[in-house]
């Protein structure tokens, strides 16, 4: 089975693939507004203790871990365009969950005495999408390469 696959200066031209991008920063949109609040409540109240501290880390660790997200998920919908097998869309439910995790537990409360969550909890979500995609795009290719060695 032969898959089309589009180049990349077409990929970008296309309204389809910058309206896939445009949901998944609006999926992304709703945790980035919460943490940018965050980190400012937390700058506002810095007196300098240790506690204060930890909770501007904690934000900066997690606008870090959004935007990173929010690049590897834009990733998949680039891989999802570029080699059009329907695999990889699924691929981009495991970004979806990150999301609505993160929607779900809101890390970016007040922190206590322990986080909510680890901050980079989100990234290793859409690190095991991406490399689930990579073997779907890797695997026939390498199989195809060995049978026609054979």
């Amino acid at each position: 089975m032969a898959t089309t696959t589009n180049q990349p200066s077409q990929i970008l031209f296309q309204w389809k693939f910058w309206t896939a991008v445009f949901v998944v920063l609006l999926l992304w949109i709703i945790p980035l507004v919460r943490c940018l609040r965050y980190v400012k409540t937390a700058l506002e109240n810095y007196t300098g203790a240790i506690h204060d501290q930890n909770d501007l880390e904690y934000g900066y660790e997690l606008l870090f871990a959004y935007f990173l997200c929010f690049t590897l998920s834009s990733g998949m919908v680039y891989f999802a365009f570029r080699f059009q097998r329907v695999s990889l869309w699924l691929c981009l439910g495991i970004p979806l969950f990150a999301v609505v995790d993160v929607i779900r537990i809101k890390p970016e409360e007040v922190v206590v005495l322990i986080p909510s969550m680890n901050p980079f909890r989100p990234i290793r979500w859409n690190l095991l999408a991406l490399a689930i995609a990579g073997l779907i795009i890797w695997l026939p290719r390498y199989f195809h390469g060995i049978a026609r060695r054979n």
